[in-house]
């Protein structure tokens, strides 16, 4: 919900993308039964924004919610990696404290990086994405070119991320 919200009388904040015009299929299964029907999305007739600058703005926005969901499952692994290896690192040798602290603090800086540093994490992409997500679905108007190059920008941080933490993963 926003932080304005009204209790009883506010619409949570959406999240995930409006779907384009067209005609799409609804299907509800309950206990075994299946019911569907056909739903026409129509466009507000008010917005004069093209179809392929509206499709480039609902591209821009699933791109940023997957992102976003991939981000967060991958917080959730270095949040439980970094747990396990600090519990391996209380009272351990300090051959095992060499090998792992430098791990546990590498995967550290994977899942948020210190105020100020402009190095990439996945929680600063997490929060990234969130607002471009939110900037793209505030209006029917076409992507801004500062929009698009965000979203470029994301993905080329977000794709080296995840080979880092790949390769973390994988070290013994």
């Amino acid at each position: 919900y926003p932080i304005a919200a009204t209790y009883m009388n506010t619409v949570p904040n959406g999240t995930s993308p409006w779907v384009m015009p067209g005609t799409y299929i609804v299907k509800l299964i309950v206990d075994g039964k299946s019911l569907s029907q056909t739903l026409i999305i129509k466009m507000d007739p008010r917005v004069k924004t093209s179809v392929a600058d509206l499709q480039m703005q609902f591209d821009l926005s699933l791109q940023c919610y997957r992102e976003r969901g991939e981000c967060q499952a991958i917080l959730q692994d270095i949040h439980a990696f970094r747990s396990r290896l600090q519990s391996q690192l209380t009272n351990a040798e300090n051959s095992v404290a060499n090998k792992l602290g430098p791990r546990e603090k590498e995967a550290g800086l994977l899942e948020n990086t210190p105020q100020g540093s402009t190095e990439p994490s996945f929680g600063r992409l997490n929060n990234l994405l969130g607002a471009l997500f939110n900037l793209l679905q505030e209006s029917d108007m076409p992507a801004t070119t500062q929009m698009v190059a965000a979203a470029a920008d994301i993905k080329k941080q977000f794709t080296l991320l995840v080979t880092k933490w790949a390769e973390l993963k994988s070290k013994q």
